[in-house]
C-alpha cells in the first residue's frame, strides 16, 4: 500500500481504508465510510493538521469528546454516534492488520460467513447480507442522511436566506490546483442582486 503518511497516523489509516476498499480486502462502501469517519473525526479536532496525528495508544473517550464539543452545532447526536462506531471498528481494523494480517483476513470473512442453523437464523443471515451489500451512506450533517459517493465526503455550507448548499468534494482533500479552479467556477455563478426601485421613481 502507498501512502504519504506515516504508519501509524490518522491520514495513513483513511489511505488504508482507501486502499482496502479498492482492492477488493474490505467492502468497498465499508471501508469508504470508516476512511470518512476517521478523516472526521481527527479534523474536527486537529483542523488541518488532521493526517499526522498518531492513533497508537489512542484515547479515544477524550477524542470523542472533544470532537463532540467542536461538531456540536453542526453535527446531530445520532451522527456523531454513528461517526464514533465507524471510527472505532476503523482504528480497530487497521491495527489488527498490522499486527497481523492473517488474522484480519480471517475477522472479515468470519464477520460476513459466520456460520447459522435454523430458520430463524437463515433469515437473520439474509438481512444480514442485505445490509452489507446495500450503500452505507454518510452521516448528515443536519439530521437526515443521504448516499454519498465513495471517495468524497459531503460538506454542508450555509448560504444567505436560509439556504444549504451540499459540496461533495474527495475525502483526501484538494490541491491548490483544483481549489483555484472550484474558485473560479463558482465566481462565474454569482448573480448580483437587482437594486430595488425606489417609489416614484420610473421603470426602464
Amino acid at each position: 500500500m502507498n501512502s504519504e503518511f506515516e504508519e501509524w497516523s490518522a491520514g495513513h489509516v483513511v489511505d488504508f481504508h482507501e486502499w482496502a476498499g479498492k482492492e477488493g480486502r474490505m467492502n468497498a462502501s465499508t471501508a469508504a465510510a470508516r476512511g470518512s469517519a476517521v478523516k472526521r473525526v481527527f479534523e474536527y479536532v486537529y483542523g488541518e493538521e488532521w493526517p499526522s496525528q498518531s492513533v497508537k495508544d489512542l484515547d479515544e473517550a477524550d477524542l470523542f469528546l472533544r470532537f463532540r464539543n467542536k461538531a456540536k452545532f453542526d453535527v446531530t447526536p445520532k451522527s456523531m454516534e454513528t461517526y464514533e462506531g465507524r471510527f472505532t471498528k476503523a482504528i480497530e481494523s487497521y491495527t489488527l492488520f498490522n499486527k497481523d494480517q492473517t488474522a484480519w483476513a480471517q475477522s472479515l470473512r468470519t464477520n460476513t460467513r459466520a456460520p447459522r442453523s435454523g430458520k430463524a437464523d437463515k433469515k437473520k443471515e439474509s438481512e444480514t447480507q442485505a445490509q452489507q451489500q446495500s450503500k452505507v451512506t454518510e452521516p448528515e450533517m443536519g439530521g437526515r442522511d443521504e448516499q454519498v459517493p465513495e471517495g468524497l465526503t459531503r460538506y454542508p455550507f450555509p448560504l444567505q436566506g436560509g439556504v444549504q448548499a451540499q459540496l461533495y468534494l474527495p475525502t483526501k482533500g484538494l490541491t491548490g490546483p483544483d481549489v483555484k479552479r472550484l474558485t473560479a467556477y463558482l465566481q462565474s455563478l454569482v448573480m448580483e442582486e437587482q437594486p430595488a426601485l425606489m417609489a416614484g421613481s420610473p421603470q426602464e
